[in-house]
C-alpha cells in the first residue's frame, strides 16, 4: 500500500471477461471515497505479472515484476519501475528504470539514499540494493539496467524510514501540561 495524494492506494486483481485483471485502487480520506487508477498501457494487460506500489516523494511509483529465461540455469528477474508524475493521470505514467537480477527478486521494500538507490527482497528473504544513481546520468532511463548488490542474506534484516517532523520529543510534556 501507498499513501499518496491525500488516499491510501493498492493493487486489486479481479476477473474480466475473457482474463484476469489488476488495478490501483484507492480511498481517499478527506473525501471519504473510493477510486481507481488506471495502470500504464504497456502493463495493464498483461498477466505474468507481480505488482506492487510505493509512495515515494508525493508520486505514486508502480513496480512490476516479472522473469524471464536465460542462457544459463536461472531465471533472470525483471522489475520494471513506473512513476505517475501527476497524481491520478493516467497518462502521466513514465517507466524510470529496468533493474535485471539474477536473484528471483519478488517485492520492494524501500526507498534509499534519497530515492537513489532501492531495496528489494527476493524469493529467499535476500535484500538486494539495487543502485539507481548510475542510471540518471546517462541514456534514456527507460532503457537503461542498474547494478545489483547483495546486501543481506535473509536471516538479519531491519529495514525502516525517516520522516522529519517538528515534534520536539523533548519538550512533549511541558507543552501537555499546559
Amino acid at each position: 500500500m501507498a499513501f499518496v495524494g491525500g488516499a491510501v492506494n493498492w493493487i486489486a486483481d479481479g476477473q474480466g471477461t475473457c482474463h484476469p485483471y489488476s488495478t490501483i485502487m484507492s480511498f481517499n480520506f478527506s473525501e471519504e471515497t473510493f477510486g481507481q487508477i488506471m495502470l500504464p498501457n504497456n502493463v495493464k494487460n498483461r498477466v505474468d505479472i507481480d505488482l506492487f506500489v510505493m509512495g515515494f516523494k508525493g508520486s505514486l511509483h508502480l513496480f512490476v515484476f516479472s522473469w524471464m529465461p536465460s542462457l544459463y540455469s536461472r531465471e533472470i528477474s525483471c522489475c520494471d519501475i513506473w512513476v505517475m508524475e501527476e497524481y491520478g493521470v493516467t497518462e502521466s505514467w513514465i517507466k524510470h528504470f529496468n533493474v535485471k537480477s539474477v536473484e528471483k527478486i519478488t517485492r520492494p521494500l524501500c526507498f534509499a539514499n534519497k530515492g537513489l538507490s532501492i531495496i528489494l527482497e527476493t524469493n529467499e528473504g535476500k535484500q538486494i540494493l539495487c543502485r539507481l544513481e548510475n542510471l540518471l546520468s546517462s541514456g534514456s532511463p527507460a532503457d537503461q539496467q542498474s547494478g545489483c548488490y547483495l546486501i543481506c542474506d535473509g536471516r538479519y534484516a531491519v529495514s525502516g524510514g525517516f520522516v522529519e517532523s517538528l515534534v520536539l520529543f523533548d519538550e512533549v510534556n511541558r507543552y501537555a501540561t499546559e
